[in-house]
């Protein structure tokens, strides 16, 4: 297994990593071998996320190395988040999901920019809906009639 390798197979994780055989790519030599799908009670993500950003893993790979649907593997990431686990992402090119240290310094800087990260994306996103809430209420005024939406109170008088 080559040192670029290793550094993207983190120890204790459960992930394979292809065997550098010399005549293989760089893809292939770094490729993950993907596992049975796990069993749901002794199943958990953080396990199969590596620690610190440099070794980042896409939502992709990690589909694969589980056998599951991208989906899943955000629902399960979102489980362990509402949980209490550090699992940061980026949306940067490189991407992925890595599990952080919030003792250390750098544990610390990683969470603060994943939070002004979030935090952006979510004001981002009410922006949005604020602005479709707006024309929702003004074609519901013109029309007359009013649609309920859950969580959002109004009323045509």
């Amino acid at each position: 297994m080559t040192d670029k390798t290793k550094a993207a197979t983190p120890a204790g994780t459960g992930m394979t990593a292809a065997h550098d055989t010399g005549d293989q790519s760089e893809v292939q030599r770094n490729a993950i071998i993907p596992r049975p799908r796990p069993k749901r009670k002794d199943f958990c993500i953080v396990n199969f996320i590596p620690e610190g950003k440099i070794n980042a893993i896409p939502r992709r790979d990690l589909a694969t190395l589980l056998n599951m649907h991208e989906r899943q593997v955000r629902q399960l990431i979102q489980h362990e988040r509402e949980s209490g686990a550090p699992i940061l992402s980026d949306v940067d090119e490189q991407g992925g999901y890595w599990v952080t240290d919030l003792s250390t310094p750098e544990g610390q800087q990683e969470a603060a920019r994943f939070l002004r990260q979030e935090r952006s994306r979510a004001g981002a996103i009410h922006k949005r809906l604020s602005v479709l809430e707006q024309k929702l209420r003004a074609a519901q005024t013109s029309a007359g009639n009013q649609v309920q939406v859950e969580g959002w109170e109004q009323s045509n008088g």
